[in-house]
């Protein structure tokens, strides 16, 4: 996941910030290394504002986890990204997460 990144991308989700490659391995190692943090992330409602080579795009989010019922809903939210075209690809040069209902 961390290469849809730019080098120096900033993910930010409540008062937890990872810069750079580096901090969001780490980030995400902690957060869903292990499979028990591991479930289905659903993406939905996306609103791209293009701009050249860059973009904003705005998009809701539901994270669900495994329990003994199955798939249940655990976190509910929106991604506040920036988008950058580096070398032809599209790359999240900032991504600010919003949580519902917390």
């Amino acid at each position: 996941m961390a290469a849809l990144f730019t080098p120096d991308a900033v993910y930010a989700y409540g008062d937890r910030v990872a810069r750079g490659p580096s901090e969001l391995v780490a980030f995400l190692d902690d957060s869903q290394g292990r499979p028990e943090q591991r479930g289905k992330h659903l993406t939905v409602n996306c609103v791209v504002e293009p701009d050249d080579d860059h973009v904003r795009a705005v998009s809701d989010f539901v994270f669900l986890r495994h329990d003994e019922r199955g798939l249940v809903p655990a976190v509910a939210g929106r991604y506040r990204d920036r988008l950058v075209r580096t070398d032809g690809l599209w790359l999240i040069a900032e991504r600010l997460i919003e949580r519902f209902g917390a």
